[in-house]
């Protein structure tokens, strides 16, 4: 007990490491865990069900059409994480924070336009306050360009709601992965949130302009547009320390935080 609290003391004020030996009998679960296909499948079915929950929301709306269609694009998005992304398919951790990262983003995305349904008939305006970019940014930075181009393309078909949508989500998405492919800093980060505000602002300022929207209206969507850019790159700024502890992934920011010689350790 007292040697735990002596070792925080000295983790606190940079003189020791925060990790500890591990045992046999942990290697050994932790690797079961980490690369059995049973718990994959698991992962799996269960990703599928969140696919379904984001795809119909009230189970009444249920058709064949949407069955179908999420189903064979769930199909497809798992042949085309095993075939393409090897080093992601075979980590059971890495395939819960890609998948974890996508059906957050689906969750998030339906419950905003359900909501805007409720209190409001037309669809278009809301679309620009989607948080399309976040899959595409966190699991870039965590698990590099390809992982995040597969979220991109997975996330903006499956949310397809309406064409702009689907526009707006390739293209905030493949700017994300641009601008996050080689973060190795914080700063990093929030440059790339600015680009994809800037890219959501050209894509409000064009379909305003087709819909002819008001003034207003077209002025509220360009500003949130931007916004909306830089607060989704501070969001996952600030959790992207507790994911990196979580799922033990490393990326070029902690690599150069912990190799900077001002640390007292070194």
């Amino acid at each position: 007990m007292f040697s735990w609290f002596q070792r925080k003391r000295l983790v606190s004020k940079g003189m020791a490491c925060d990790k500890q030996r591990r045992t046999r009998h942990h290697v050994e679960w932790r690797s079961f865990l980490e690369t059995s296909a049973w718990v994959r499948a698991g992962i799996c079915l269960l990703y599928g069900l969140g696919v379904f929950l984001s795809a119909v929301p009230f189970p009444g709306e249920l058709s064949y059409s949407v069955f179908f269609s999420s189903f064979f694009l769930l199909v497809a998005s798992i042949l085309w994480l095993e075939l393409d992304q090897q080093d992601v398919w075979k980590s059971n951790s890495k395939v819960i924070l890609l998948f974890g990262s996508i059906l957050l983003n689906l969750l998030l995305s339906r419950g905003l336009i359900q909501f805007w349904l409720y209190i409001h008939p037309a669809l278009p305006e809301i679309v620009f306050w989607i948080p399309t970019a976040f899959a595409p940014l966190i699991v870039t930075v965590l698990l590099g360009h390809r992982a995040g181009l597969y979220a991109v393309v997975v996330t903006s078909l499956i949310d397809s709601g309406s064409f702009p949508l689907l526009i707006i989500s390739l293209m905030v998405g493949f700017t994300a992965v641009l601008f996050s492919r080689n973060v190795r800093r914080r700063g990093d980060l929030i440059r790339a949130g600015a680009a994809i505000g800037l890219v959501s602002l050209f894509c409000a300022l064009v379909f305003g302009f087709l819909s002819q929207s008001h003034l207003r209206v077209l002025l509220d969507e360009a500003v949130w547009s931007v916004l909306l850019g830089v607060l989704t790159a501070m969001f996952i700024n600030s959790i992207l320390p507790i994911i990196e502890g979580l799922f033990g992934i490393t990326t070029n920011m902690s690599w150069i935080e912990m190799a900077d010689l001002n640390h007292p350790l070194l």
